[in-house]
């Protein structure tokens, strides 16, 4: 959802967020993105491939769960916005 900007890295660019803070805040969707059906993307399916990943359920194997080990909860209080709550700050270059 954030990428480097290839012209003025280590500047940080939104993909599909269009803003962060590091701070009990949320995360905010490009409104109008859409799926390859044409259906439109909400933070409930942001948070439901981010569970997947983190806690998967149903016999599913995420081999890139340990990876974030650091994610305590993921909300999506409306259909913009996608909360992670970490278990302590991390930064990753």
């Amino acid at each position: 959802m954030i990428d480097f900007d290839p012209h003025n890295y280590p500047k940080i660019i939104g993909d599909l967020a269009k803003a962060w803070t590091v701070s009990d805040d949320s995360r905010t969707l490009h409104e109008g993105v859409k799926f390859h059906d044409g259906s439109r993307l909400t933070a409930a399916d942001v948070k439901a491939s981010w569970d997947r990943i983190v806690a998967p359920t149903g016999g599913v194997i995420s081999p890139r769960r340990s990876n974030y080990q650091m994610i305590k909860s993921i909300e999506a209080p409306d259909d913009t916005t996608v909360v992670f709550r970490l278990h302590h700050p991390f930064w990753t270059a």
